[in-house]
């Protein structure tokens, strides 16, 4: 296995460290026994055995390739007796009666338990239908069927530099050139720089603006304490069909199913929960926090569609350039 593979293999299981103790340690009683999992066993580390079944656990979560997986076992392998190692000799120093740490397994061991609801929520979910999918697919043409790639120049300067002066140069220029020169000889400054992005990245009034718009069409766009002089050098057609898309809509629909389904569970929870603040600030502050906060801790991984970006951000995709915060 190369050694891109072997580091990817390590740091998988050493980032997992404080999560896999807090499996194994959790499960200890008073007298510091631990309930080994079934199944045929590898190796032996000071009489504590690592199982087939573990490593195959730790294989899916490390999620390697397929064609990589003979390769990345004995890594893996090893890595798991390294945290082994880690871990009796973490207990031998008493570590793993630390306050801190303690504290921190029943969190994760709360955290884990919680999911395991959740998740017992989500399977009473239907998968996402044809229609359902098919609907989506028809109701967000820019993603898909009208997806468009545009290039573009983008020339930002200092908002409060925007007069009626510059303006007019801008609505008289025939290219960005001409805005360009006028700030250079106003001495103004400004960045230029350019991006590419697909209808699908652009937020819906973005992708109307640039409805009927051709080659070399500029606009202005704010973003903070700065104006952006958009020019559109390059629109190319990139339309997504129905029979490719349908795997990705319907992951992205079975999310957003998880995450209403768990909203409406913990809406039911407190409904039902006798909750009492004991500071009134504080109570407020935790309600709406609860009322904004996703509960689900992590979505499920899906690639794009030809894109570096999966179809869930690209839907909650806000700017064509990072920090936009609205259109002129």
């Amino acid at each position: 296995m190369n050694k891109k593979i072997y580091m990817t293999c390590r740091y998988i299981l050493f980032g997992a460290l404080v999560l896999g103790s807090v499996v194994v340690l959790s499960a200890c009683d008073d007298s510091g026994s631990i309930d080994k999992e079934p199944g045929q066993a590898l190796v032996s580390v000071d009489g504590e055995e690592i199982t087939i079944l573990q490593l195959n656990d730790e294989l899916s979560r490390a999620r390697i390739q397929a064609d990589q997986l003979e390769s990345a076992k004995k890594q893996i392998l090893e890595s798991m007796i390294d945290r082994q190692l880690l871990m009796a000799e973490a207990k031998r120093n008493k570590l793993d009666r630390a306050p801190n740490v303690m504290q921190a397994i029943e969190r994760a061991k709360s955290q884990i338990i919680a999911q395991a609801h959740l998740q017992s929520v989500f399977g009473e979910i239907e998968q996402p239908s044809k229609s359902e999918i098919s609907m989506f697919y028809q109701d967000h043409p820019e993603i898909f069927a009208q997806r468009k790639q545009y290039n573009f120049t983008i020339l930002r300067f200092p908002a409060n530099e925007l007069n009626d002066e510059l303006e007019s140069t801008i609505d008289m220029a025939k290219s960005l050139d001409d805005v360009v020169k006028w700030l250079d000889k106003n001495n103004i400054p400004h960045v230029r720089d350019k991006i590419a992005r697909s209808s699908a990245q652009i937020p819906p009034e973005m992708n109307k603006r640039l409805q009927g718009k051709n080659k070399g069409a500029m606009f202005l766009v704010s973003e903070k304490d700065d104006s952006l002089l958009v020019s559109v050098d390059a629109i190319e057609e990139n339309p997504v069909a129905a029979d490719k898309a349908e795997q990705r809509i319907g992951m992205h629909l079975l999310n957003k199913k998880q995450r209403e389904a768990a909203q409406a569970e913990l809406a039911r929870l407190r409904s039902s929960a006798e909750i009492d603040y004991f500071l009134a600030a504080a109570g407020a502050d935790d309600q709406a926090d609860s009322q904004s906060v996703d509960p689900l801790t992590a979505e499920t991984d899906m690639n794009s569609l030809n894109d570096n970006t999966s179809l869930d951000n690209m839907l909650q995709n806000e700017s064509i350039e990072r920090g936009i915060t609205g259109l002129k």
